[in-house]
């Protein structure tokens, strides 16, 4: 670990500007995933897919001893936005101003956790 940090130091001179220290983690036996499951169907989309695999994900945190869980893959949640000229014009609206108040709106942050019937909830505020 010494020896890599060192290296590491040696040429940070090469690094882009504005990149930070690399953290070196050791690895451990423990470290290695045990299980890796798939989740496919011919009747549930991807988003559909990812959803179960959230609430699976919930239930394998329950498990004492597990380290990690990671989802990989899956459609986030999207929102379609068909816009009708007439009534934005109506409201004196213009796409960019509309554009501006969707990722003003477009923001997730997490809240904290409570406790119902021996389950843990996360909450996050939109």
């Amino acid at each position: 670990m010494v020896k890599l940090y060192d290296e590491l130091m040696k040429n940070m001179d090469k690094m882009p500007q504005g990149v930070t220290v690399p953290l070196i983690k050791t690895r451990a036996i423990d470290d290695v995933p045990v299980l890796g499951l798939t989740l496919w169907s011919d009747k549930h989309n991807d988003y559909e897919l990812k959803q179960l695999g959230e609430a699976l994900t919930t239930e394998i945190k329950k498990i004492n001893d597990v380290a990690s869980i990671n989802i990989i893959g899956g459609r986030r949640r999207e929102v379609k936005v068909l816009l009708d000229k007439d009534k934005m014009a109506e409201n004196q609206l213009d796409f960019l101003m509309v554009d501006k108040y969707l990722q003003a709106n477009n923001a997730q942050l997490f809240s904290g956790t409570f406790f119902k019937n021996d389950s843990d909830f996360a909450v996050a505020d939109r």
